[in-house]
């Protein structure tokens, strides 16, 4: 439900920025443009796939609910809650780590944290570049962005700027990136009992449905777009721009993913569970990404 839920998310961010941003720089739209890529197709995917009246989170065997209850808690508990964070810490405060206190955190998801933790300096220098290329616009997008979620209605989100809107975009696809174990997690046979898999030794119609649905999470990675990555924009030579802000933070993050990835690798028991492990390693390792947007 979260996988399928950031989607929906992001489609409401990406659409925002978009609509938003001014023609004033090639810069920022090269970068804001940077996250389009197929978010509007998944999106309908996601709707058409998963949440319509035979959706595979309605209808599917183990996931057969009311579909208007099934919407209403991604709209109550998911996706209001998101929308009205406005910063990563509310994020990872409120949801990811909401029922362990700050103190008693230190032992969990390390890798996670250490990405997470690139966020706040990166949204800082980002949007001081995104200022300085976009020719006087920049309180113009922060304006239009304002307006945007705004008009979604009273109160629904506290995302009023550029600022806001990098950093809950970068710790949600960050997430994002991280449902793709716990995707397959679900047709290994300790889970699939409780899907309502027949435990026949034969897949049934309903069994295959299941893994198909399933396999869409983890089909259709492009390379390059993870958060942080400046390869989906084009170089400039100079310390202050876009580009440059982009290249550092994506050297860190992946220094990081390197450093993570050796450790793993060499763990005894890499073989038997590698393949949940392998979330924070580098870009399409074990075919995982941190995406950019939940595009896959």
């Amino acid at each position: 439900m979260i996988h399928a839920s950031i989607h929906i998310y992001d489609y409401i961010n990406v659409i925002g920025l978009l609509t938003s941003s001014t023609p004033s720089s090639r810069s920022v739209a090269d970068w804001a443009g940077s996250y389009l890529s197929n978010v509007p197709t998944k999106y309908s995917e996601v709707e058409t796939l998963l949440f319509s009246q035979n959706g595979a989170l309605v209808s599917t065997s183990g996931f057969t609910a009311d579909r208007a209850q099934v919407l209403q808690y991604v709209t109550d508990e998911l996706l209001k809650p998101w929308l009205h964070y406005s910063t990563a810490d509310q994020f990872i405060d409120k949801f990811v780590f909401a029922y362990i206190p700050k103190g008693h955190r230190g032992g969990f998801l390390q890798a996670f944290q250490q990405q997470v933790d690139l966020i706040p300096n990166f949204t800082s220098e980002l949007v001081t570049a995104i200022d300085k290329e976009s020719n006087g616009q920049f309180q113009q997008i922060n304006q239009n962005l304002e307006n945007y979620y705004r008009d979604l209605g009273n109160d629904i989100s506290n995302i009023k700027d550029v600022g806001a809107w990098i950093q809950l975009m970068s710790i949600l696809n960050i997430v994002h990136g991280s449902t793709f174990s716990f995707s397959r997690l679900i047709v290994t046979p300790q889970y699939l009992p409780y899907l309502g898999f027949s435990n026949t030794g034969k897949y049934t119609a309903t069994d295959v449905a299941i893994a198909i649905t399933v396999l869409g999470t983890t089909l259709g990675l492009s390379s390059n777009r993870y958060v942080y990555s400046s390869l989906l924009v084009p170089p400039k030579d100079n310390d202050e721009t876009i580009y440059s802000v982009l290249q550092r933070y994506d050297k860190s993050s992946n220094d990081l993913k390197i450093k993570y990835f050796d450790v793993i690798k060499n763990d005894p028991k890499f073989a038997e569970y590698g393949w949940l492990w392998t979330d924070y390693g580098p870009d399409l390792i074990d075919n995982k990404q941190l995406t950019l947007a939940a595009y896959v």
